[in-house]
């Protein structure tokens, strides 16, 4: 019997800090009366004191995420919680000098595999690591240069962010070399092949009209603006004439295109304030707090990790002050650190990868779920099947109250890629138009918001 009235206080436990942080997310908890939020937040703190011994830290950062705020927890109740890192894990080989590592499925298999662009004064090269383990178990194969047709006149480094900017269904490159005589410039390379079994054309100069600011040097892609098609963040620094020093610098550039044809001909604005941050920055774009828009991380010259936190929207970004090493991440062991985050043991959260000199890559594995990817199994919820999907995915709401909601399949860089109106508690959507890949299907009401990790074969 006192089994069954703890496991019965851990249930109300969860179901009401769930129901409290659809409230904030939703903003109708500031529309509660103040004895609404005084009952609710007494009834919380009731089963807290019940129950707690009962979750570890971890088990409690997900199941109270916001509502921390209302027990006092907020400040050790943070979105990650990483691991201290492992170096070339997975069979991962060093490469020569400074490793720049990119994670993408560029085989449409449905796992992660890995680019590291080495850079050295003897040679730079592409370098790939093919998975040759699963989506949960990473393994990856012997390194191959310059795989798939790749070649670049870069002679003195490539930075490199892979996309599909030609909306065919398979990862292109855009990247940002240097060429002796000619300086800085930005490239693409187009996928001539398929999904399954890239090629990459000859190197194009420029096509999207990107007006490159001097010290512009690492390039990430995401739908930062939620219009359905990707943008282009690029790092860099800026010579500061009253402080006498270089300071970091990102560049938006907003695609005012479509998504099969970019363009991104004018500079938005720097987006984010990392002037703290002294020389190089190196952006990566990813959803770290689990709210639904993308948050930014960058290396830096000197080794820390930075995070700036999108406190906006997934329609209209806004990004926080900075923070140096967040989410108990260790230093790196290396100076100009080049991050790269995915869900590389397919757990639901991002995991971080991070190179720099020496030619290394170091591994901080993500220990947290994040709350938002999956809901506690007592908690009325949905489910989509099958999964790997191919050409039909059925969607099946357990819960009357999400019988009316919003749908959208977000892609991995986080655009909107199909939204539909949910009114029934099954409903079967057509995917056979979106390419193979890695997706999150969200659910979404007034009061509360669920989601579901998706695979497309």
């Amino acid at each position: 019997m006192i089994q069954q009235n703890y496991t019965l206080r851990k249930r109300q436990f969860r179901n009401l800090s769930k129901r409290i942080n659809g409230l904030m997310k939703s903003q109708r908890w500031q529309e509660l009366t103040g004895e609404q939020r005084k009952q609710l937040t007494g009834r919380l703190h009731k089963l807290f004191r019940q129950i707690n011994s009962l979750f570890t830290k971890r088990e409690l950062r997900k199941v109270l995420a916001g509502a921390a705020v209302l027990l006092g927890l907020s400040g050790n109740m943070q979105a990650q919680d990483f691991a201290a890192p492992l170096t070339n894990p997975f069979n991962l080989a060093p490469v020569i000098d400074l490793s720049i590592p990119s994670l993408v499925d560029i085989d449409a298999d449905g796992d992660l595999d890995m680019f590291v662009v080495e850079y050295g004064y003897s040679a730079t090269s592409m370098v790939f690591f093919r998975n040759e383990g699963t989506a949960a178990n990473p393994v990856f194969g012997k390194p191959e240069k310059n795989p798939f047709g790749f070649a670049s006149n870069s002679e003195y480094y490539i930075f490199p962010a892979f996309a599909d900017l030609d909306d065919d269904g398979d990862q292109d490159i855009i990247s940002v070399g240097y060429t002796y005589g000619t300086g800085v410039g930005i490239f693409y390379h187009e996928n001539t092949g398929t999904a399954n079994a890239p090629a990459f054309g000859p190197e194009q100069t420029n096509p999207f009209g990107v007006q490159l600011l001097p010290y512009s040097i690492q390039p990430a892609m995401a739908d930062i603006d939620g219009d359905g098609d990707l943008d282009l963040l690029i790092g860099g620094m800026r010579y500061d004439y009253g402080a006498y020093e270089y300071l970091g610098e990102l560049s938006y550039f907003e695609n005012t295109g479509t998504p099969a044809a970019a363009n991104f001909a004018g500079l938005v604005s720097t987006l984010v304030d990392t002037s703290p941050v002294t020389y190089f920055v190196f952006p990566e774009f990813g959803d770290l707090d689990g709210d639904g828009d993308m948050d930014i991380l960058t290396g830096s010259y000197y080794g820390s990790l930075h995070y700036f936190e999108n406190t906006g929207s997934t329609m209209m970004p806004a990004f926080g002050a900075v923070q140096t090493n967040p989410f108990n991440l260790a230093n790196p062991s290396t100076e100009f650190t080049l991050p790269a985050l995915g869900d590389i043991d397919d757990d639901g959260d991002l995991d971080l990868f991070v190179g720099g000199y020496y030619g290394n890559v170091e591994f901080y594995e993500n220990l947290d779920i994040d709350v938002s990817i999956d809901d506690p199994e007592d908690a009325p919820g949905f489910n989509i099947f099958p999964s790997p999907a191919d050409k039909l995915l059925t969607i099946e709401i357990d819960d009357t109250q999400f019988a009316e909601a919003q749908l959208s399949i977000f892609n991995e860089l986080g655009a909107i890629v199909k939204a539909e109106l949910v009114n029934t508690t099954q409903k079967t959507l057509d995917i056979g138009e979106l390419p193979a890949g890695f997706y999150i299907v969200k659910i979404q009401t007034e009061e509360r918001q669920m989601t579901r990790k998706l695979v497309i074969q």
